[in-house]
């Protein structure tokens, strides 16, 4: 039976946190990480995301946040040198600040400064087919590199289920977090209604619908999230 022997290959006094999937680099040489202050990564207050190379444990700061925005849950292309991982508001305020449905994916290709949106958001109806409404997270490539998935929650439920105005539609579904998936083609322009609306350069959609009263049997979901790939060949719609 083989031995295997645990090694350190941090030592900083701040947080190192792995996402749960797709932490190695496609050489199998570096392991990108986060520097969320809290051990269980419940505190988004990460300003970078660094890799540390496992056998030099030299470690590299991929990217650093700016204007107040906190960034994480950083995962790698399985192919190329890329990086993908929720980006925070910048200048955020007592209107919007970071939470779960305000958050963007942005992919870094290693050696850049300047990582690119990756999912649009348009936050005003009549919306914009593509873009979301909300906020994407844990984002991860397909195995052939081609697609990515995140989990997803809805901005535009979440303030229609607070209103108490008469606008606001007493049949509104609930938000729960869904499962979507995102793939690079043509980029996504939304108007700039809102001022937090912004372009991205995937079309993103959901393939989870939600149910606030799923029946017992049925294959109705309250919601999805913990999603993982299968296959290594691609897929089809």
């Amino acid at each position: 039976m083989r031995r295997f022997k645990t090694r350190q290959v941090t030592f900083a006094p701040h947080g190192h946190i792995l996402t749960n999937v797709g932490v190695w680099t496609p050489d199998s040489r570096w392991i990108v990480h986060d520097c969320r202050s809290d051990a269980a990564g419940s505190v988004f207050d990460s300003d970078r995301i660094e890799r540390v190379d496992v056998e030099t444990l030299r470690v590299d700061t991929l990217y650093r946040a700016r204007h107040g925005a906190a960034c994480g849950v950083v995962t790698c292309h399985p192919h190329r040198d890329e990086i993908v991982f929720i980006h925070g508001p910048e200048h955020p305020d007592a209107s919007w600040s970071y939470g779960a449905s305000r958050r963007r994916g942005v992919v870094l290709a290693i050696g850049s400064e300047h990582p690119e949106t990756l999912d649009a958001r348009d936050l005003t109806p009549p919306f914009t087919r593509g873009a979301l409404r909300g906020g994407s997270h844990v984002h991860t490539w397909s195995a052939d590199g081609t697609w990515i998935a995140f989990t997803y929650e809805d901005q535009y439920l979440v303030e229609q289920s607070v209103r108490s105005t008469p606008s606001a539609s007493p049949a509104c579904e609930t938000n729960q977090r869904l499962v979507g998936v995102a793939r690079p083609s043509s980029p996504v322009v939304v108007p700039r209604t809102h001022p937090r609306n912004h372009d991205g350069g995937c079309q993103s959609m959901m393939v989870i619908a939600a149910n606030d009263s799923p029946q017992p049997g049925s294959h109705e979901l309250l919601r999805a999230d913990s999603d993982a790939w299968i296959g290594t060949r691609g897929y089809v719609s």
